[in-house]
């Protein structure tokens, strides 16, 4: 393997060779750590909700889409309440799968996040119009904001060359871009 420029190191898997300095991994661009804290909080705000819904709602009051079983009976008692978390298991783990990817550069993930906002955006005005002073509600529109917050970071300008650049800076540090360059880290983007 040739170096790109006289000062690369070779040994790129290895131990630095005596001498040469170890070139230390791009930085993420503050917008894009920002907008996974959000992420971060939105999981949490969005799991609250619907855990609180199933632990105090008595199923025989909730909503339901068909009668299927006695709602008073301890069995539904209990599927109504694990469905509850496994909802909101979800909601996090969606929230949470978001703000690792985007972390690592990966610009699908900016694009899921955007649509997954679009069906939150749904769900919440659902919930204003049918309990707007709910726990539910609340946790619900807290974690929209979140959501809405992570938006606005993740279409910025810094954050839109970190993207492009598949989660590496768009110049690496010590390599200025090339004549004709666009800012591309001279390495194909990674799989992911």
């Amino acid at each position: 393997m040739t170096p790109r420029h006289p000062d690369e190191n070779q040994n790129l898997r290895g131990a630095a060779a005596p001498g040469l300095a170890v070139r230390r991994a791009p930085s993420t661009p503050r917008q894009v750590r920002s907008a996974a804290l959000l992420m971060y909080a939105g999981a949490v705000l969005g799991a609250i909700g619907p855990v609180y819904y199933g632990l105090t709602t008595p199923p025989s009051t909730a909503p339901q889409i068909w009668h299927g079983a006695n709602p008073a009976s301890g069995t539904y008692a209990a599927g109504f309440i694990f469905g509850a978390v496994l909802f909101a298991a979800i909601v996090a783990g969606l929230w949470l799968w978001m703000a690792w990817k985007v972390g690592r550069g990966r610009n699908w993930a900016r694009i899921v996040s955007t649509v997954l906002f679009c069906l939150g955006t749904v769900r919440l005005l659902a919930g204003l119009i049918s309990s707007p002073a709910s726990v539910d509600t609340v946790s619900w529109a807290l974690s929209w904001l979140a959501g809405l917050g992570a938006i606005i970071l993740l279409f910025q300008r810094p954050t839109s060359a970190f993207f492009r650049a598949g989660g590496r800076s768009p110049n690496p540090p010590g390599y200025p871009a090339g004549p004709g360059s666009q800012g591309g880290s001279g390495y194909p983007p990674p799989e992911g």
